[in-house]
Parts: structure tokens; sequence; C-alpha cells
């Protein structure tokens, strides 16, 4: 090979490695032309996305409900406030609690009542004089003592009477005066001890008949009495305890359940704000997705095309190593001489590369 078909291979060679450096560029524009087309047509549709994942990121989501939960807080606190007793209600029920407390100190009965219970005080008056008066014990001894003194005073007339007759003179008429009198103080004796007896033994048994009537009235108005005090006090207490067990009762149940209330409120808030918190790192997880994605397929499209481009350029300039090499071989021109082509060494390489050698 003479000097002048090696310039011209290496002349061919460097031509070939500008017009394959040049292909290489205006692919990798067009490439990176087809990219910014890609992009520009997905980006409505990136932005669409990414505003929504924003939306996740920043907003409020899924939050629950808790207002019927709060009124039924509300209404278990007042609940457990007053137990379901009004003030009226209460103030009601202690003055019967008070009625009862006053029942407990009087036994329901007044001074009135225990007076007739003792029978007007008859009791007690048989108790002291036996249902007789000074006035009627001396109607009793008079009237006992009556009947001897007037036959003592008609036996006298009738002394009298036949002494009279008899001229002033009577036989035995002194001795039948001192027996008449004998016998009249003898029988007004006997009459008013016997009277006095029968006072005596009359005004006792009223006395004891008032003294047993005085034991059984008192003992049948203390009973009734302390038995009504008992009661009104036992009847007070309970009231009063029932009353307090029961308001107790009640604010605990709405005290629990306001309790209740309050923990299903805040199982609710904490559900709403891990739900938030889930959101709004699905929604940064999203947008951090979607800038990679972005990334990465932009990165994995240029790195296709760079290898694309790559391999294509080396294959070029491998088969334009290999012509050249042939150009260079001893005798190769001489041979395209033989063939009919000599003098066409660019004709040969651009034919054998593919018509990437320019024409001579």
């Amino acid at each position: 090979m003479g000097k002048k078909d090696r310039k011209d291979a290496k002349t061919n060679t460097k031509e070939l490695a500008a017009e394959t450096k040049s292909e290489y560029d205006v692919n990798q524009a067009a490439n990176m032309k087809r990219l910014e087309g890609l992009d520009a047509a997905n980006l409505g549709n990136r932005e669409e996305l990414a505003n929504l994942y924003r939306g996740l990121n920043t907003g409020s989501h899924g939050t629950v409900d808790t207002g019927r939960l709060g009124g039924v807080y509300d209404s278990a606190m007042a609940f457990g406030e007053t137990g379901g007793f009004s003030p009226e209600r209460e103030a009601s029920i202690m003055e019967n609690v008070q009625g009862l407390k006053q029942f407990g100190k009087t036994g329901g009965l007044t001074d009135a009542d225990a007076n007739r219970y003792r029978a007007n005080g008859t009791y007690d008056e048989f108790n002291q004089t036996g249902g007789y008066t000074e006035s009627d014990k001396a109607k009793i001894r008079q009237t006992s003592l009556a009947p001897i003194a007037g036959y003592a005073s008609q036996t006298q007339d009738e002394l009298n009477r036949r002494q009279a007759v008899q001229g002033g003179y009577g036989p035995g008429f002194d001795s039948a005066a001192r027996a008449l009198r004998r016998d009249a103080a003898k029988g007004m004796y006997e009459a008013g001890m016997a009277s006095e007896m029968n006072i005596k033994d009359a005004v006792n048994s009223g006395r004891k008949w008032g003294a047993q009537g005085m034991t059984d009235s008192e003992n049948a108005f203390q009973t009734l009495k302390t038995g009504n005090q008992y009661k009104g006090m036992m009847g007070a207490g309970e009231m009063e305890t029932n009353l307090q067990d029961t308001i107790s009762k009640y604010r605990m149940a709405g005290m629990s359940l306001a309790q209740a209330s309050a923990a299903a409120i805040a199982d609710v808030d904490q559900f709403n704000v891990t739900n938030n918190q889930n959101m709004q790192l699905a929604g940064a997880g999203g947008l951090q997705g979607l800038y990679n994605q972005d990334y990465n397929a932009a990165q994995h499209n240029l790195d296709l095309n760079s290898g694309l481009l790559n391999s294509e350029y080396q294959a070029r300039t491998g088969v334009n190593s290999q012509l050249n090499e042939l150009l260079m071989t001893p005798g190769f021109m001489e041979q395209l001489a033989l063939a009919g082509v000599g003098g066409f060494a660019g004709a040969a390489g651009g034919a054998l590369t593919g018509g990437l050698m320019p024409k001579k």
C-alpha cells in the first residue's frame, strides 16, 4: 500500500469517528427530546397524583365524629352529679325524713292524747280518793247511823208518852231508859264501825281500781309512744340511708357511664390521630415513590439509550477498524484492482460499514 492509500485510510477513520460521534449526539438529543415529550405528556397526570399525595400528607382524613359519644358523656356526668335527684325531689324526701324524726321524738302523741289515755285524770283521782269525797263519806256515815238514832228517839218518845199517861210515874222507866241509851250507843257504835269499814273498803277498792287503771293506761300509752318513737326513728334512718345509698348508686352508675364514654372518645381520638398519621405517612411515601419513579424511569431511559448508542458506536468503530486493517493489508488494494474496483477504497469502505463512510 502506498503512502496515499494509508493517508486516505487514516482520513476515512477520522471522518468515520467524527460522523459516528455526530450521529451519537443527534440520537442522544432526539432521546432527550422524546423524554421531554413524555414528561410533558405525563405532567398533568403526575401533578394530579402528586396533589393527591400532598393532600394526604397535609390534610385530616377519615375523622370519626365523637359528637354522640360526647353527648352521652355530658349526660352521664350530669346524672353522676345529682344521681337523678333534683334538689326539689331531695328536699321533699328530706322533709319526710324530718317528719319521721319528729315522730320519733313524740311518738305521734300529744299531751291531750296522753291525758285521754289516762282517762282525763280519773284513774289518778280514784287512786287518791277511791272515788269518794269527804262529803260522800259523811253522807254514808249519816245514812248508816240515822236508823239507830231515829229508833232511839222514837223509843225515848214512847217511854216519855207512857210515863205521862201514868201520871208521871212508870215502873221500870229508868231501867228502860238506861237500856235504851245503852242499846242506842252500842248500835250507833256498831253501825258507825260498820259504816267506816264499808267506806274504807269502798275507798280502797276505788283506789285499787284507779291504781290499776293508771298502771294499765300508762303502760298502754308508753308502749304505743315508745313503739311509735322507735318506728319513727327507724323509718327516718332507713329513708335517709336509702336516699343516700340510692343517690350514691346512681351517681356511681352515671360516673361509670361517663368513664366508659370518655374511654370510647379517647379510643376514637387515638384512632383519628393514628389514621391521620398513617395517611400523612402514606402521602409522604407516595410523593417520595412518585419522585423516585420519575427519576428512575428517566435514568433507565437514559441508560438504555446511552447503552444502545454506545453499542452502536462501538460496533461501527470495530467495523471501521477492521476496514482500515483490510485497506492497510499489503496487496489488498491490488486485489481490489484485479477485481475491478481499484482506486475506490472510500467506496469500498463505505459499503463495508453500511454506508457510514463518506463518499469520495
